[in-house]
This record gives C-alpha cells, structure tokens and sequence, in this order.
C-alpha cells in the first residue's frame, strides 16, 4: 500500500540557519571593530522598519552597525572579566540579556554623536 502524501509538513520558509563559520566571521568582525572605532553605543529600538533604519544608518555613515544573537555578540565581547577583550567589556554583554539592541561602533565623542542622534529624531 503507498504513503499518504496529504499529512506532509511543508515548511514555508527558505531561510538556512547560520552555520558556524557565519558566526565565527561576525565574532571576527566585531572583534576588529573594537580595534579600529574609538567608542561603542549599544541601543535598543521597538519595532523599527527598514526604512527609518536606513535613515540611522545614513545620518551615521561613519560607523559601523551591528545587529545578530545577543549570545553571540555576547561571546565577541566577552561574557566575564576573565574573557573580554577590552576593560569594562562584560559590563556591555550584562546589557545585552534585558532586550533587543544592537550595537554601533563609533569613532566619535560621546557629545557629537548625543547631538546627531537628537538632530535626528526631531
């Protein structure tokens, strides 16, 4: 007698999760930009579209923006003292555990970049 095909789950999407060479090139790259930007700002947002984070990104085109797992941007920083990559690093992955953020690498002072940020929203 045949199979049935009529209780077939079909998944509708098409995404590939990320292997582990995907996550080890984005650990790399945060860990580079630690190096090259001078500051780094972490953010959160609700429900933000594509559009008015393009217009973020645009205003800020100097930088470097971030957004992925926080275990895994975790992980680049570094998760206890013992592990960080910079001083103070793991004080920004205790950040990471409350909500969704992202993380912008800026190599600017903390006044301009508050100024660009108000500009923005007004």
């Amino acid at each position: 007698m045949g199979r049935s095909k009529r209780n077939k789950v079909v998944p509708l999407t098409k995404t590939a999760k990320k292997t582990k060479s995907f996550k080890e090139d984005f650990v790399k790259k945060i860990r580079e930009s630690l190096d090259k930007y001078e500051n780094l700002f972490v953010f959160s947002h609700t429900n933000m579209r594509t559009n008015p984070f393009r217009d973020i990104q645009q205003t800020f085109n100097d930088s470097k923006f971030f957004l992925g797992k926080n275990k895994v941007m975790q992980f680049a920083l570094g998760r206890t003292a013992e592990d960080e990559i910079k001083k103070n690093l793991h004080l920004i992955s205790d950040v990471n555990l409350k909500s969704f953020q992202e993380k912008i690498f800026y190599f600017i002072y903390l006044k301009e970049f508050e100024r660009r940020l108000r500009d923005f929203s007004h």
